[in-house]
Order: C-alpha cells, then sequence, then structure tokens
C-alpha cells in the first residue's frame, strides 16, 4: 500500500526530512534553499538566517547557472523548503538530477513550524 501512495502523491522518505532533520543538517552546514515566491517570503518571518532565495518558476535554469558559476557545489548539503512541501520536493527532484545527492525537501515546508509534527495545525 505505501508503494501505490508513494507513487500517486511523489512522496519519497529519502528525499525528505522533518523539520527537526532540517535543523540537523542546517547545523551541520547545510546550505538552505527557499522556493518561495517573493510575495510570500515577504509575508511569513523569516525561518532560517540565510538562505538562497530561488523562485521555483526559474530553480533549474538558476541552478544550472549557479552551478556553471560554481557558486554551488555538488558535494554540499542542500536544505529546500516552500510553504507546503511540494514545490520543495520538485525542487529536491530537479537537484537530484543534477548530482545534487545530499538535497533534502523539509517536509511540510513553513507549514511545519506553525503546526505539530504532521504537518496539521494545532
Amino acid at each position: 500500500m505505501a508503494g501505490i501512495i508513494s507513487d500517486l502523491f511523489g512522496w519519497d522518505k529519502h528525499l525528505e526530512v522533518d523539520k527537526d532533520g532540517a535543523l540537523d543538517l542546517i547545523g551541520d552546514d547545510a546550505i538552505v534553499i527557499d522556493v518561495r515566491d517573493e510575495r510570500k517570503r515577504n509575508k511569513v518571518e523569516a525561518i532560517f538566517d540565510e538562505t538562497i532565495n530561488v523562485e521555483f518558476n526559474e530553480f533549474e535554469t538558476k541552478i544550472k547557472d549557479l552551478l556553471e558559476k560554481k557558486e554551488i557545489a555538488k558535494d554540499d548539503s542542500y536544505v529546500v523548503f516552500c510553504t507546503t512541501g511540494a514545490k520543495g520536493l520538485k525542487a529536491v527532484k530537479v537537484l537530484r538530477k543534477y548530482g545534487f545527492e545530499k538535497s533534502f525537501n523539509m517536509k511540510y515546508g513553513t507549514n511545519a513550524w506553525h503546526a505539530n509534527d504532521d504537518g496539521c495545525g494545532t
């Protein structure tokens, strides 16, 4: 059954971490990438001090550009987030396609910071 659900919804536990896992990775110097659009970034108080802000609709182009300019490295660890986790997961799949094996989506995105561990509101 789990395989059917992951196939339907595209969830892969190897691509995502919960908020505690994200904090652990960030504590170990992972680079944080925010794929929310500017409107959403300005609407919610910043969660992390330093992020690379790349709107999802230009994500793949920007990642290729940063890689070509050697401004990011495939060997580094990355935590990607958005509001709900959906675009973040898609962004991680793009990163993995380009060889960023240590890239992870923060499951439930910024909603995880204002909710229970299961991503549902308190």
